[in-house]
């Protein structure tokens, strides 16, 4: 596995999976295009293959404690209700997802692993879960 397509329908079968297709959408292109395209703009500085090495903001980095996805909610230090699923963004095909962040967890936890992104509804932060089984957060108030 590995391709965007490939991942889409890793990500798709575990929302069936866990029953969680009422409370996760899946974009539309031009609606995915558009969210990804702002998070780059907001939270990356330059072109990087991978967004968390130019993060703009304050940024934290932390090696999690074994929860990985969930340990991004304690380091922004914020309950987080609805938020972007952004899976691998730099494919050519934007692949976004809108829901609570719990069911992306849970999503995470039953697929085969992935760099992925999740930010908030109002674009003031970004989190990353990266290659290196680190999780990095970037918060901005512009």
């Amino acid at each position: 596995m590995g391709s965007n397509d490939e991942l889409e329908e890793e990500i798709d079968t575990a929302i069936v999976a866990l029953e969680l297709s009422g409370s996760i959408s899946k974009l539309a292109s031009n609606e995915a295009e558009a969210i990804t395209k702002l998070a780059k703009e907001k939270f990356v500085r330059e072109n990087p293959r991978f967004w968390w090495t130019s993060f703009v903001g304050s940024v934290e980095r932390q090696v999690p404690d074994g929860k990985g996805c969930r340990d991004i909610s304690a380091l922004l230090k914020d309950s987080i209700g609805n938020c972007y699923f952004l899976p691998d963004p730099n494919e050519a095909k934007s692949l976004v997802y809108f829901g609570a962040f719990s069911a992306f967890c849970d999503i995470i936890e039953n697929c085969y692993y992935f760099e992925y992104y999740l930010t908030g509804v109002n674009q003031r932060w970004i989190a990353c879960e990266n290659h290196h089984d680190q999780i990095i957060t970037c918060l901005q108030d512009r």
